[in-house]
């Protein structure tokens, strides 16, 4: 009897130490959305959390700079959980929200498609298992195979459905008229106000400058202040195309219809002053984007930029052929992307070398920054951007209503983590 209780105990540890090795123990392991042929974990949603606060501050940070995380009261280094939402709640309820929500749209996505019969594709596997690597550090295997497949299969279905569902030309006419107004974009000078090594304080200051600005004009105001990069009691900044902003304070005065060229403002929040110059009013964004082929490699790749540089070589005189480009690409096992290039979703590198210099097409140029390196090859002028736009927000607004109508139809199930 003494000997098979030591061995039902044996078992018993044997299984307890599976259990917890393989995460059922374990809160990162545990379930928090399933489908029917779908689950993801904690673990894995925690990790598109941190993602989203990463893709907010990028975009935030490229589009307005540092004054809105500032306004807005988001600290990335710090605990998302105490800190307050400028959207209400604290920013780690705001991010777990979009990151719940984005994962739900894969996960009825990936049932829709796998329903119609619709397959991934392996080579995007590959490259999306390489992103994710990047992108979502230290995720488990289990975790990395689900990120994946839903991000590739659901985009599979998704390319499907736009596809089907473009906007005629009447329809786009109709949705600029009605929205003009997301379309619109100004250039300012912001001037920030850093200690000064005097008795007057950086508020009085700014009072100062705005009330000279006024008087005698920006550029004689620079003068009068010694207000340039090598005076760190100042810093100054060139913004270009800042698109509509009804946000921030700043952005709700600057999309004033009574704003003028030359109207100018202080404002002082969270311990930044700073002097706004609006160089030119609100005016509708339009340019010609470039068409490019892009291949994208990933810090943990087992290629090398050198690869990348070794097609770029290639790409000479009779050779520089998208064909030459997709054959090359083939034998090292990249993927070419094709794409207009819009300059919100680009690198500041990227968007300097694309829109920054003049390119003959077939001009090429291998790109390092951060955690990848990109070969970018100028396929010459695309659509209009305005246009681009228009399309897309009205083929936004349709996949946001089916992927409403998917979550209506398919059940996902939401378990609480112990």
């Amino acid at each position: 009897m003494k000997k098979w209780l030591i061995i039902a105990g044996a078992l018993l540890v044997t299984v307890m130490l599976i259990l917890i090795f393989t995460g059922v123990f374990q809160s990162g392991g545990k379930i928090v959305l399933s489908t029917e042929n779908y689950e993801v974990s904690k673990r894995l949603l925690d990790s598109y959390i941190d993602l989203k606060k990463n893709e907010y501050v990028d975009k935030y940070k490229k589009e307005y700079g540092d004054y809105f995380l500032q306004t807005a009261g988001l600290d990335p280094d710090e605990s998302l959980k105490k800190q307050e939402s400028c959207y209400g709640g604290t920013w780690y309820d705001y991010f777990k929200d979009l990151a719940t929500e984005d994962l739900k749209n894969k996960m009825v996505c990936c049932e829709s498609a796998r329903e119609s019969g619709l397959k991934s594709d392996e080579k995007l596997l590959a490259a999306a298992n390489k992103k994710y690597k990047i992108l979502l550090p230290g995720i488990k295997k289990s975790d990395l195979e689900t990120a994946t497949e839903l991000e590739v299969l659901s985009q599979m279905y998704l390319d499907e459905f736009t596809e089907s569902n473009m906007p005629s030309e009447s329809e786009k006419k109709e949705y600029y008229e009605n929205n003009k107004t997301l379309f619109d974009c100004i250039d300012f000078y912001r001037i920030v106000i850093n200690d000064q090594d005097n008795t007057e304080s950086n508020s009085e200051l700014a009072e100062k400058i705005v009330d000279s600005i006024k008087k005698v004009g920006f550029n004689e105001t620079l003068k009068i202040y010694n207000i340039n990069d090598s005076n760190d009691g100042f810093e100054i900044e060139l913004k270009s195309d800042y698109m509509y902003d009804d946000i921030t304070q700043f952005g709700c005065w600057a999309f004033d219809p009574a704003r003028q060229d030359g109207d100018v403002i202080s404002f002082s929040g969270r311990g930044i002053v700073s002097v706004y110059y609006l160089e030119k009013s609100s005016h509708t964004l339009d340019y010609i984007m470039k068409k490019i082929e892009k291949i994208t490699l990933y810090a943990d790749s087992e290629k090398t930029p050198d690869d990348l540089y070794e097609i770029s070589d290639k790409l000479k005189g009779d050779n520089n052929t998208s064909e030459n480009l997709q054959l090359y690409a083939n034998k090292k096992g990249f993927v070419v992307e094709k794409t207009d290039a819009l300059k919100e979703d680009l690198s500041y590198n990227l968007e300097d070398w694309l829109y920054g210099t003049e390119h003959k097409i077939g001009d090429n140029t291998v790109l390092e920054d951060g955690f990848l390196t990109s070969f970018v090859r100028y396929c010459g002028d695309g659509d209009s951007y305005l246009q681009t736009r228009v399309k897309k927000d009205i083929l936004s607004a349709r996949t946001n209503e089916h992927l409403k109508q998917l979550k209506e139809e398919i059940e996902i199930k939401e378990h609480q983590p112990n």
